[in-house]
C-alpha cells in the first residue's frame, strides 16, 4: 500500500511543437495545425479591427465648439468687466483691478488655446474624446500655476489678487466647460442609441 501511495513529483507539461527551437511542425496532429492557424488568423483580425477603428456603436461626434466659445468669449468679458468694479469704495488700490484682470485674461487664453487645439469641430469616436479632452485638461490644470507665477514676478502685481483671481476663473471656467460638454456628449450618445 504504501508504494502504490507514493507520492510523484509534478511532471511538467510538454511544450507544444511550434514553441520549440528547432522543430519544425508536421501537421500530423489532428487538432493543433489547421484550426489553429484558422482560430489565430481570425483573432488578428478581430484585434486589428478593435485597433484601428472606433468600437461597435460607439458615437462618433464633434465637441459643442460654439458653446465653448461662448464660454470663452463671456469669460473674457468678465475679466475685462472686474476693471469696472468700485474698487475705491472697498478701499483697494487700483493694482488689485489690474491682478484680477491679468490672472483671468490669461487664464481665459490659456484655456480657449488649448481647448482649439485640440481641434474639437473634429468628429471622433467617444474614447479619443475621453482621452484629448482628459490630455488637455491635465495641462490645462498643470499649465495654469505656472502662467499666474509668471504673471507676479513679471508684472509685480499683488500676489494676492493674482492667485485669488487665477485660481476661482480656473476653476469656474473648468467647471462650466465640463457641464457643456458632457452634457452635448450625453445628448449625442442618447441619439447614437436611439438610432
Amino acid at each position: 500500500m504504501a508504494d502504490s501511495e507514493q507520492i510523484q513529483p509534478p511532471v511538467s507539461a510538454p511544450e507544444p511543437p511550434s514553441l520549440r527551437p528547432g522543430h519544425l511542425s508536421s501537421g500530423h496532429s489532428s487538432i493543433d495545425s489547421p484550426t489553429q492557424g484558422t482560430l489565430s488568423g481570425s483573432a488578428t483580425a478581430q484585434a486589428q479591427t478593435s485597433q484601428s477603428g472606433p468600437l461597435k456603436g460607439e458615437p462618433i461626434f464633434a465637441l459643442p465648439v460654439n458653446q465653448v466659445s461662448g464660454l470663452f468669449l463671456l469669460m473674457l468679458m468678465l475679466s475685462v468687466f472686474t476693471q469696472k468694479l468700485p474698487w475705491e469704495n472697498w478701499q483697494a488700490p487700483a493694482e488689485s483691478a489690474r491682478g484680477l484682470l491679468a490672472s483671468s485674461g490669461a487664464i481665459t487664453i490659456l484655456w480657449a488655446v488649448i481647448f482649439f487645439g485640440m481641434q474639437p469641430w473634429k468628429r471622433r469616436p467617444a474614447s479619443d474624446w475621453m482621452l484629448w479632452w482628459l490630455g488637455s485638461t491635465v495641462v490645462r490644470v498643470l499649465g495654469a500655476p505656472i502662467l499666474l507665477i509668471s504673471i507676479y514676478f513679471f508684472s509685480h502685481l499683488p500676489a494676492l489678487t493674482v492667485l485669488v483671481g487665477g485660481v476661482v476663473w480656473a476653476m469656474v471656467g473648468l467647471l462650466a466647460e465640463a457641464i457643456i460638454v458632457s452634457k452635448s456628449v450625453s445628448r449625442q450618445t442618447a441619439s447614437t442609441r436611439k438610432q
